[in-house]
């Protein structure tokens, strides 16, 4: 079996924790590890939070990106683990560094915003922009407020107002706030930082 078909069929709610636990008795590969800890995400029973960490843990070490992501959610959340941000936002650059598009928006959010950790600009931009260029219009969002405050870039409402539009067609109800408000703005008052949305929520949401 591959990723995609675990994924697609944990989409149809056709494989259950039972199905996987019962695979990595005959193949003990990051994936099943992965489909194990993806199905159990999917319960509201705090009692499998442990099992579900532990099996993000083991598919993260061999290699799987998106269970490193979603290793940095559990940290971040206290799921199945002491709660501890920090080791969060280090398996989110982890996760960013090994391509993971989740996990670049997720570090480029937290380095954007430091609410725990010390901002840093340049990197969160270098994230943000590899998520938003492979279509997260999450990150978009975050960097049209990137240029609208000038952040590490030059002061850009054009590009601000651009990236905006993008993350709003797709959907992102942050990006369709801020195109509201930037609407009737011809200069940008000092106090623009209270006259629009932050990025998409953070911490990182729990789902999938």
């Amino acid at each position: 079996m591959t990723q995609t078909f675990y994924i697609t069929a944990l989409e149809d709610e056709v494989l259950t924790p039972d199905f996987f636990r019962l695979l990595l008795k005959v193949n003990d590969d990051a994936d099943a590890h992965y489909g194990l800890a993806l199905s159990l995400l999917r319960k509201t029973d705090e009692s499998v939070d442990r099992e579900m960490f532990d099996h993000f843990k083991i598919a993260s070490d061999k290699g799987h990106v998106e269970a490193m992501n979603k290793l940095g959610i559990c940290y971040f959340h206290g799921l199945g683990v002491e709660k501890d941000v920090s080791k969060g936002i280090e398996c989110f650059i982890k996760a960013a560094e090994m391509e993971s598009i989740s996990g670049c928006f997720n570090a480029g959010n937290e380095l954007l915003y430091g609410k725990s950790i010390k901002p840093d600009y340049e990197a969160a931009f270098r994230y943000l922009s590899k998520a938003a260029n492979a279509g997260d219009d999450r990150a978009m969002n975050s960097l049209g407020i990137m240029y609208l405050l000038g952040k590490h870039v030059n002061q850009n409402t054009r590009k601000a107002k651009r990236l905006f539009k993008k993350a709003a067609k797709l959907g992102n109800r942050s990006a369709i706030a801020n195109l509201e408000r930037m609407q009737g703005i011809w200069s940008l008052p000092p106090d623009i930082e209270h006259h629009i949305l932050k990025p998409d929520e953070s911490p990182p949401e729990e789902s999938e």
